[in-house]
């Protein structure tokens, strides 16, 4: 087993992408088409276009956030004009408008351009080594979830 001398380095270089990360999380964009959003908000259009539409218990759940904070979230981007609940719905289902969806798009194209070099990466490991790289992420995510708030 490695020391915690051996482990360091890689902990700094996550530390200092994390830290890169939480950068750009404060940086709002506009993806070409005159709607400017915060990464957090892009990122729960893309979640919707991905499931088709979710309730906000699902939206918590894929986004990383509390449903209050889905609750509120929604409300911003439906008065954007980028989100509407299903009134047919019992629990009001969020779905994207035209201009959401061309938003979420616009979004995964910037990602598939910006993002080549490192999506090519990905794409190339053996099928050994991806689900060593998704069971990290998974225990990432555990590891983040459970630090003291």
């Amino acid at each position: 087993m490695r020391d915690f001398d051996d482990v360091m380095p890689i902990f700094m270089t996550l530390g200092a992408v994390l830290t890169g990360f939480a950068r750009i999380e404060r940086r709002p964009v506009d993806f070409g088409l005159g709607v400017t959003l915060y990464p957090a908000e892009v990122h729960m259009l893309s979640a919707l276009d991905l499931s088709d539409g979710a309730g906000v218990t699902e939206l918590a759940a894929s986004c990383g956030v509390t449903k209050g904070a889905v609750s509120q979230m929604v409300k911003r981007l439906a008065a954007k004009g980028l989100v509407a609940r299903e009134a047919d719905e019992a629990r009001g289902r969020v779905v994207l408008t035209p201009l959401g969806a061309a938003v979420s798009q616009a979004h995964f194209e910037f990602h598939k351009a910006h993002d080549k070099e490192f999506l090519d990466y990905l794409r190339g490991l053996s099928d050994r080594d991806f689900a060593v790289c998704r069971e990290m992420c998974r225990r990432m995510k555990a590891w983040m979830e459970a630090y003291p708030e």
